[in-house]
């Protein structure tokens, strides 16, 4: 008590010797109109739309995909388009690594999707986030920073932002992240090295529980594709701020935590409920039991007991 009542002794003889009048919390009208941005910001509009009018009498057809990104709308023909890539994924059939696949999809989009920007926190070798034709920003180890630099770019308009990190590095962005999904913008966000596969590394780059941890942000769609057509697939969605799924898996298959998965519906789930080893991938899996036999024992027992 006595070092409050010494404060308030310092800030009333503060106010003395500074001429300030003024009681608490009180902004003197004089003041606070030279802090009223409202006739400046409205001028600025006003000369905006003079340019954009004579910018729409000049270039009409430019104007007009101006306008086009300004709204947020994909160019005529995008449904199409990404049907087409996610058939033509599927029927080839790669097994590739997803963030390979993310990479073939990006470079499909960036030939129809002048208004997708990419970037990457110092790992763009690792999570093949580069298109062509200087749409990649390099944001250095800055995950934050580029999240937050996204959400800008969401709310400027014109741009669809992504960016690119390892999933266990979502704990800096994650802040931004959640302003995201709390301001309702189309950000996405690839974050790769996903899971105990990324076994040589040892556990500490294994995340298992960070993509159920994200699933808990209201408002964020978090896919987890499993080859090319899903990846293609989460990707379409992504860009169509589409809404969340609507046919329910029965049953959870992700090499994450399990236990979230009866929220979302499912009535078994195979997962990973604790941190990996330092090993090859594939020993990992079935050392974990993380199998496509393991997956078919967990079917048959649930169609087993079912009524």
């Amino acid at each position: 008590m006595a070092t409050c009542g010494a404060d308030f002794v310092t800030i009333a003889a503060t106010r003395a010797r500074i001429g300030w009048p003024h009681p608490p919390f009180e902004v003197p009208p004089e003041l606070a109109a030279r802090w009223d941005a409202r006739p400046a910001g409205a001028r600025a509009v006003q000369a905006w739309e003079q340019r954009l009018r004579a910018y729409r009498q000049a270039h009409p057809t430019l104007a007009a995909e101006l306008a086009r990104r300004l709204r947020g709308e994909l160019p005529a023909g995008s449904h199409d388009r990404l049907t087409a890539l996610i058939e033509r994924l599927a029927a080839e059939g790669q097994a590739v690594a997803t963030r390979q696949a993310s990479q073939q999809v990006l470079a499909a989009l960036a030939t129809w999707l002048p208004e997708l920007l990419g970037g990457s926190a110092d790992l763009t070798g690792s999570n093949l986030t580069r298109v062509p034709g200087g749409r990649h920003l390099s944001y250095g180890v800055r995950e934050f920073g580029m999240a937050a630099v996204m959400n800008g770019l969401a709310l400027h308009g014109g741009f669809i932002p992504y960016g690119g990190t390892f999933l266990t590095f979502s704990d800096y962005s994650r802040n931004a992240v959640r302003m995201a999904a709390l301001m309702r913008q189309r950000v996405v966000h690839v974050f790769t090295h996903d899971s105990i596969g990324l076994g040589e590394d040892g556990p500490t780059h294994q995340p298992v529980k960070h993509a159920a941890s994200l699933r808990l942000i209201p408002g964020l769609e978090v896919w987890r594709p499993c080859d090319a057509a899903e990846t293609a697939t989460a990707w379409a969605a992504a860009l169509q701020a589409a809404e969340r799924p609507s046919a329910l898996p029965r049953i959870g298959v992700e090499a994450g935590v399990s236990r979230f998965w009866a929220a979302d519906g499912c009535v078994a789930a195979l997962g990973i409920d604790r941190f990996g080893e330092s090993a090859p991938a594939a020993q990992l899996m079935r050392h974990f039991g993380f199998t496509a036999d393991a997956l078919a024992q967990k079917v048959r027992q649930y169609l087993d007991a079912a009524p």
